[in-house]
């Protein structure tokens, strides 16, 4: 989520900001890549909106809610 808000901004990649930003971006692009190669962009006016950190936001919170569903039931 943080990465999404981010990237709506202009940031320096010398400055602090920067360096969490591609802290972040490594961190969470491996997970989001797969997302990314099954769900193309949409094309809106003439941007396109990229919606693989929605469904790999929605995806975890379906795996948690599972494992929350499966560790309340056989506890």
């Amino acid at each position: 989520m943080i990465k999404i808000i981010i990237s709506w901004f202009r940031i320096s990649p010398k400055g602090t900001l920067g360096r969490i930003y591609r802290f972040i971006v490594e961190i969470t692009e491996p997970f989001i890549a797969v997302f990314r190669k099954v769900i193309p962009m949409s094309k809106v006016g003439r941007s396109y909106i990229d919606f693989s950190p929605i469904i790999a936001i929605l995806t975890i919170q379906f795996i948690l809610f599972v494992l929350r569903f499966l560790l309340y039931k056989f506890l």
